[in-house]
Parts: C-alpha cells; sequence; structure tokens
C-alpha cells in the first residue's frame, strides 16, 4: 500500500466520521432529509468548476454510462440522503459506528462479484464486526436511554450498503477514466437529479432562517464529504483495490464517537464503547486474513 492510497483512505474516514457532526449542526429548524438534499444540490457548482478546469471527460461509453448512473443515482442520493435522514434521528457516535459496516459489506460484494469463497478467519472477523452492529441495535431499541434510534440506524445501514455496492463496482469505470472524472461527473448526475426534489420538498423560509453554524455546516457536507473525501477514497481504492483501503473506514467511529461526545455532549455510553471495540477488532481480524483482495 502506498503512502498516497493510505493518505487518502485515512482522509476519507476522518472526513466521513465528522459527517455525522455535522449533520446534528444542521439540523436547526430544518429536518434531516433537507440536509440531505442541500448537501447534494450545492455540490454541483464545485464540481462543475473542477470539471471544467481539470477538462475531464463524462465516462459515457458502452456500460460506463450505466456505471455512473449506479453511482450517481445509489453511491451519492442514495448514500447522501440516507445518511443524513438517519444521523438526525439517532446519534454521531452510532452513526459514525454504523457507517463503519462499509468495509465489510464492500468485502463481501466483491467475493460476489469474483465468485471466490473467502478465507474462514475473514469470516470470522465479518461475524466479529456485526456483532458490534448487534450491541449498537440493541441499545437503540431501548436497553439504554443514549438518544439513539433503530430507525436511524437502520437507514444509516443503508447509506453503508449504498457505499460499499458502488466501491465494489466502479473499479472498472475509474480503470479507464480515473477517479476524477468518475467522483466529478457523478457529483453532477446526482445533483441534477436531486433539484426537482429540492424544489418540492424544501422549506425555503426555514432555509432563509438557518444560523451561521448550520449553513456552514451544510457547506463542509455539500464540499468535503461529498466531494473531496469520495474523491479521496476513489483514488485510494484506484491504486491499491476496495477491501484493503475502506477498511481504514472502520476508524471513523474513533472520530464520531468523540466529536460527538466532545462537542454535542452526547454519553458515551457502555454499549457504544464496546460495539467500537468489537467492530475494529473484528476489520482487524478480517485484514489479518486479506481475503477477499
Amino acid at each position: 500500500m502506498t503512502p498516497i492510497a493510505v493518505g487518502c483512505a485515512l482522509y476519507t474516514a476522518v472526513s466521513w466520521g465528522a459527517t455525522p457532526l455535522f449533520v446534528k449542526l444542521s439540523v436547526v429548524g430544518i429536518d434531516g432529509l433537507s440536509v440531505g438534499v442541500m448537501r447534494a444540490v450545492l455540490s454541483l457548482p464545485f464540481a462543475l468548476v473542477v470539471i471544467l478546469a481539470m477538462g475531464l471527460k463524462i465516462p459515457w461509453k458502452g456500460r460506463h454510462k450505466w456505471v455512473l448512473l449506479y453511482v450517481s443515482a445509489v453511491g451519492l442520493v442514495g448514500f447522501i440522503l440516507l445518511q443524513s435522514w438517519g444521523a438526525s434521528l439517532s446519534t454521531a457516535g452510532h452513526t459514525a459506528v454504523v457507517n463503519s459496516s462499509s468495509p465489510i459489506l464492500t468485502g463481501l460484494l466483491v467475493a460476489l462479484i469474483a465468485w471466490r469463497r473467502p478465507k474462514l478467519a475473514w469470516l470470522a472477523g465479518c461475524l466479529l464486526a456485526f456483532g458490534g452492529a448487534a450491541i449498537l441495535i440493541a441499545e437503540a431499541v431501548g436497553l439504554t436511554t443514549s438518544g439513539a434510534s433503530l430507525e436511524g440506524d437502520i437507514l444509516v445501514f443503508g447509506s453503508s450498503l449504498a457505499a460499499a455496492s458502488i466501491f465494489a463496482f466502479s473499479g472498472p469505470t475509474m480503470g479507464r477514466y480515473g477517479p476524477y472524472a468518475v467522483t466529478m461527473w457523478s457529483v453532477v448526475v446526482a445533483s441534477l437529479m436531486m433539484v426537482p426534489f429540492a424544489l418540492w420538498h424544501l422549506d425555503l423560509a426555514a432555509v432563509a432562517a438557518l444560523p451561521g453554524i448550520a449553513w456552514f455546516s451544510i457547506f463542509m457536507l455539500a464540499i468535503n464529504s461529498n466531494i473531496v473525501a469520495y474523491l479521496a477514497m476513489f483514488v485510494a481504492i484506484a491504486v491499491a483495490g476496495p477491501t484493503r483501503m475502506t477498511t481504514f473506514l472502520f476508524g471513523m467511529p474513533i472520530v464520531g464517537v468523540a466529536s460527538g461526545t466532545l462537542f454535542l455532549g452526547e454519553v458515551l455510553t457502555w454499549p457504544l464503547l464496546l460495539a467500537t471495540i468489537v467492530i475494529i477488532a473484528g476489520v482487524a481480524l478480517a485484514q489479518r486474513a486479506r481475503e477477499p483482495a
């Protein structure tokens, strides 16, 4: 693994780990779905500037156009809306820990695509990581009072599955067009998909009344979480492959739990702490097996 790949993957882990914090700071007078819509649409002008500055060609030949549409609709629209909506219904810590299931889901999808049976140790690591997720579910349904919700965690898990699927499926298109073109054009297509829904769903009076911290947080989501962090992960995957690079996303709980505790006053519950440790242990075991490659 090259330093560039590791650096890009770590940057994405930190950025996406902090994403729940910015979502929670954004839902001031608007709901989580509105935050997702705004962060998708506001990404458009920044992506267009990068496309024009770099002269990036749209991946639209043959089957690559279907990959672009899939990445846009599922990996960006689906991921952004589900994550923002789910995070608004749960805690920042829960959101980050649930989102850290992406590496396991990516590995499973890669194994299915290659039709290859992974090693027993890798499967054991997967089961251990999902055991940590089960601890979170138990907490969310009422075993403790943490402010989390089962509905929110399910929505966030759906966003993790959406992200994992594009990491697993988009490799050939990135190999031909490069991570910059795939990322920026996906952002453009996803943003255009969201414009009609934004016009229908957004309460413009509530949006106009948003405080400065909410606007700052939404722009951080639109630029950093949607564009820069996605681009960094695609670069890492292009260099070293999806399974090994997405494993760095297991660092998200550290950032998410810490930011929720420090900046939002969220309670660091024992189930949340235990789930974080169990999930990280699961990925360590899975990485040691180095399967699927």
